[in-house]
């Protein structure tokens, strides 16, 4: 998998140790895993070998607590890296909403996705570098979320860009 990029050099850093530290938890869960797999199935073979009624109520024990162990979820490498990726692009965009210097904000009334959401898009200044934030707040109960933090000038409105040259940006 191609290391993500983020916005924030620091979450860059800190993905790539959180990521060695998983993957070598990852795959030592992993080789306890197919361990256990392999006891089970022998498990299996030796119940197989036994004749008459007891014999079958030992197979088929086996059996079961073999699909049981099977079917427990078990997420493969890319998914849990994908995972990682995910967490760490969320606490960026909060951190860099929450601690940058506020220039500019605004209330929105947007409809995303059939839901009815207020919004508040707000410029703000991080490290000496601009973000449009947009946080999406539902009408109805539930927390404010930061929907998107993207760094790019393209995506900043007129007033935005104005509010960046009057700051000295």
């Amino acid at each position: 998998m191609e290391e993500p990029k983020f916005l924030l050099p620091e979450t860059a850093e800190d993905w790539r140790n959180s990521k060695l530290r998983l993957l070598g938890q990852y795959r030592e869960d992993k080789a306890s895993r197919d361990n256990e797999l392999a006891t089970l199935r022998n498990q299996l073979a030796d119940a197989g070998k036994r004749t008459g009624a007891f014999g079958e109520l030992g197979k088929r024990s086996a059996e079961k607590e073999l699909r049981d162990y099977e079917s427990r979820p078990f997420m493969d490498e890319d998914a849990l890296l994908k995972n990682l990726e995910a967490r760490f692009r969320s606490r960026e965009q909060e951190y860099i909403t929450k601690e940058g210097r506020v220039i500019l904000e605004r209330r929105e009334d947007n409809i995303r996705r059939g839901r009815c959401l207020n919004g508040i898009r707000r410029l703000v200044v991080f490290h000496n570098r601009p973000f449009v934030c947009f946080i999406s707040v539902p009408i109805e109960d539930g927390p404010e979320q930061v929907a998107y933090v993207t760094d790019s000038l393209a995506q900043m409105t007129e007033k935005e860009l104005e509010a960046l040259d009057a700051a000295g940006f």
